[in-house]
């Protein structure tokens, strides 16, 4: 499987900086996936709803990025094609760091194991579903 980051930092994609400052921002996405065109649907759907996103493709770069920034992350989504175990792995470190985040897992068929996960969205359904999800977890 192709895997994205030529660095172990993340990619980021921030938030229009031109946005007036007396508006809240929304929350921080940190974004792991396998899947090329998959992982680049969702950064470019949360981005065009000016959410900052850092996307990784790697479990090292995600793990690492839990371990210096969770409390920065309001949401961590995990991508259909990462394995059971390495899903579980990221999902309970970040929850353990910050334990009021929210943990989006996509799935495609089915799922188990996903009891830690905040939402579940199917990889078969409207690539939007994300913003849904999110929005309805920012509130809570």
């Amino acid at each position: 499987m192709r895997r994205l980051d030529p660095n172990p930092a993340g990619h980021s994609v921030s938030a229009d900086p031109r946005r007036k400052t007396n508006q809240a921002l929304p929350p921080s996405v940190l974004v792991f996936g396998y899947s090329r065109q998959a992982l680049m649907d969702r950064v470019s759907v949360l981005h065009e709803h000016k959410y900052q996103v850092i996307f990784v493709s790697k479990l090292a770069s995600a793990l690492s990025l839990i371990r210096k920034q969770a409390t920065k992350f309001a949401f961590l989504v995990i991508g259909h094609a990462v394995p059971e175990r390495e899903r579980l792995r990221v999902a309970r470190r970040y929850k353990t760091a910050k334990r009021d985040g929210h943990v989006i897992f996509i799935y495609d068929g089915h799922i188990r194991n996903a009891d830690c996960a905040s939402a579940l969205l199917s990889i078969q359904g409207d690539k939007h579903n994300l913003l849904g999800a999110i929005r309805a977890h920012q509130s809570l």
